[in-house]
């Protein structure tokens, strides 16, 4: 093999790995960007993000099944300060 190839070779697999790279923290900003935490602009780790994600997930489960059982629906303020309250108290635990 040429050196040539071999460059252009790991040119390409480079290229692909970055555009890789924007994609994944592309998708971790618009995840980060949907998450309620205290303070709103707090910087969070792809970690961090995660496991806030997994909780949040739970409370929005949580919270649909009372309201079906309630059959009622709480106030949208209501939802946003639990959820809140919890990605923000989360933190604190570390």
């Amino acid at each position: 093999m040429d050196s040539f190839s071999d460059r252009h070779d790991f040119s390409l697999v480079d290229s692909r790995e970055r555009q890789r790279q924007r994609s994944v923290n592309q998708a971790f900003a618009e995840l980060r960007y949907i998450l309620p935490t205290h303070p709103p602009d707090k910087k969070l780790s792809k970690h961090e993000i995660l496991r806030l994600s997994i909780k949040y997930i739970h409370i929005l489960e949580t919270i649909l099944k009372y309201q079906e059982e309630v059959e009622g629906r709480l106030p949208i303020s209501n939802i946003s300060h639990i959820c809140t309250a919890t990605t923000s108290s989360s933190s604190k635990s570390k």
